[in-house]
């Protein structure tokens, strides 16, 4: 029994704000970017990226994700990022 939802895909389309959140949306970034790495953070409540400069969501003021949750991921932008910062040292 899931009482008011029928499965469990409403549930998780439903927005705890109402929708506010919507206009702080992130655009998708270009391609072979962090998210994270340009400014954007993530709502876990909202399931959405956001760009703002706070540290709680604007519309349900829970803690926005700064960091990625992935050490494999952490990793593979850290060497990334040492290349680009080597190439600059020789430009």
């Amino acid at each position: 029994m899931m009482g008011r939802f029928e499965n469990m895909s409403e549930v998780k389309n439903q927005q705890a704000c109402g929708g506010v959140c919507q206009r702080y949306k992130a655009p998708m970034p270009a391609y072979n970017q962090s998210r994270y790495e340009i400014g954007q953070k993530r709502c876990t409540m909202c399931g959405i990226y956001v760009e703002y400069e706070g540290l709680f969501c604007p519309c349900c003021n829970f803690r926005l994700r700064t960091h990625r949750r992935s050490s494999k991921d952490k990793l593979r932008i850290r060497i990334q990022k040492d290349k680009r910062e080597a190439l600059a040292i020789y430009n």
